[in-house]
């Protein structure tokens, strides 16, 4: 039986829609995309030494250009360059080849392809210098083109592009030091840059176990695990994502665990997410000032929407010696709430106080795609408990991130994926995934619990049979409606 739905019904809103699938409704619009950089220009897209156009005959032995949804996040992720496979949560939406849709040179970097595109979604253009990923030495691309809501029919000039990005497959020098420093049921963590030149940023995680897990190249851990499991960024099981950016510190670790080892190791990065191998330190946090000598909590849980998160706690039922709660947050993407209150300088404020009862609290006219920090406090008099912490970013309604590992996978060699996604609540759900041309090549039906889920998928269809190379369409439909969204690359 053909399972094949329609890339249209699986990647446009609207049509989702209509598949009773409990979308809203989006409108769409003709987008032409022009390779031009204005409609009287005779020179499109050039090469990634802005000189020299981008050259093809309109056929698969010319240069190629890729037309990409940007996703929910708007942002354009870092391809893979060692297979040209797509990243973060950007959606292929279809591939020209350049010299075709204009009567002039075939070598003039030109070209014109008209989609059907979603009013208020952002799209970008990513054009390789050969027909086949393997072989081809750059990367250009334009910047995003978020698509009005009217007219009804738009022209993007996209050309020339504004950013260029050499094909780069090497990771830069490893940091020279990670230093750790205990504090109270905390650990402070610094660093010195790796001194290569193309060095980017540092990536630091932390697991209550020696660390062997490495990051996957062209990877931006922050973007991609935007999903959200209650609690705090987990890369992989018994991983958590401590800080990844440019500085050479990260925001106090909060919320440890009085006495007990933890591990930490620091990547270097370049700008295309080439991963040094990992320096390690450890830390044993103190205990801290908590009456009764333990948490006050027994939970305290993040869940975003539309310029909103919505913060839920419990507290314990022996923690009798507290009267009342504090919740303070911070907006700034590389701060955290560590030691609020006893740091009065610190750059949070005071959002919500509350009785020593469980409760919840949303925290609402929120930007965005941007992160928020929380920590809660019992206290009583002027006496703090140690602090619960927590962090999510507000997302416009829709689906929840989901993710894979390792990703991308080889089921040819037998190695199996573990998919993780996240349930709003408790139940049954169908998880789909689909080729980019629509066809479902493997379903599981099954019941999770809210908030985390992991699977494994071997890479074999519905029917027994290793699935080719390529990027499939993660999928989870709870009670009608898509609640999760991913992508899984195949490389054998």
């Amino acid at each position: 039986m053909n399972k094949k739905i329609g890339i249209a019904g699986l990647l446009i809103v609207g049509m989702l829609s209509a598949l009773g699938w409990g979308f809203t409704t989006l409108a769409t619009v003709t987008l032409t995309i022009d390779g031009r950089g204005n409609a009287g220009a005779a020179t499109g897209i050039m090469d990634s030494n802005g000189t020299t156009p981008l050259s093809g005959n309109g056929t698969v032995t010319g240069c190629i250009v890729q037309i990409i949804d940007a996703g929910s996040d708007g942002k354009i992720n870092v391809a893979n360059m060692s297979t040209g496979a797509l990243t973060g949560d950007d959606v292929f939406i279809t591939t020209v080849n350049i010299g075709f849709g204009f009567p002039t040179s075939a070598n003039a970097g030109l070209f014109s392809k008209t989609i059907n595109a979603d009013q208020g979604k952002s799209y970008y253009v990513r054009a390789w210098n050969a027909a086949a990923f393997t072989t081809a030495t750059f990367l250009g691309q334009s910047i995003t083109y978020n698509v009005p809501a009217s007219p009804n029919a738009q022209t993007w000039f996209c050309g020339p592009f504004a950013t260029t990005r050499s094909r780069d497959v090497t990771a830069p020098s490893a940091v020279p030091t990670l230093n750790t420093l205990a504090g109270v049921r905390a650990v402070d963590a610094s660093w010195q840059n790796s001194a290569s030149a193309d060095n980017a940023g540092t990536l630091l995680v932390r697991s209550a176990a020696p660390i062997t897990w490495t990051p996957t190249n062209y990877t931006d851990y922050l973007d991609y695990l935007d999903f959200n499991d209650f609690s705090a960024l987990i890369v992989t099981p018994g991983i958590k994502l401590i800080y990844t950016g440019a500085n050479t510190s990260a925001p106090t670790d909060t919320g440890l665990t009085a006495n007990q080892t933890y591990y930490y190791a620091a990547f270097a990065y370049d700008s295309n997410y080439n991963y040094a191998s990992a320096v390690q330190s450890t830390a044993v946090p103190t205990s801290g000032i908590s009456i009764g000598g333990s948490s006050p909590f027994t939970f305290f849980q993040t869940k975003p929407s539309d310029a909103k998160i919505d913060l839920t706690w419990a507290v314990t039922t022996n923690a009798t010696a507290y009267t009342g709660i504090q919740i303070w947050a911070v907006s700034a993407n590389n701060e955290s709430t560590a030691n609020y209150p006893t740091v009065p300088t610190a750059p949070a404020v005071l959002i919500a106080t509350a009785n020593f009862v469980n409760g919840s609290y949303a925290h609402t006219g929120l930007v965005n795609h941007r992160y928020y920090y929380y920590a809660i406090f019992a206290t009583t008099g002027g006496t703090y408990s140690n602090s619960e912490a927590a962090y999510a970013k507000p997302i416009p309604g829709g689906a929840y991130k989901a993710y894979n590992y390792p990703n991308p996978f080889s089921p040819a060699s037998g190695q199996s994926t573990t998919l993780a996604f996240p349930l709003s609540s408790a139940g049954s759900y169908t998880l789909y995934l689909i080729s980019i041309t629509g066809d479902i090549v493997w379903q599981k039906t099954g019941v999770g619990v809210a908030g985390a889920n992991t699977i494994t998928w071997n890479g074999k269809n519905d029917w027994d049979h290793t699935v080719p190379n390529g990027v499939y369409i993660l999928r989870v439909i709870q009670g009608g409606k898509v609640t999760a969204s991913g992508k899984v690359s195949v490389l054998d």
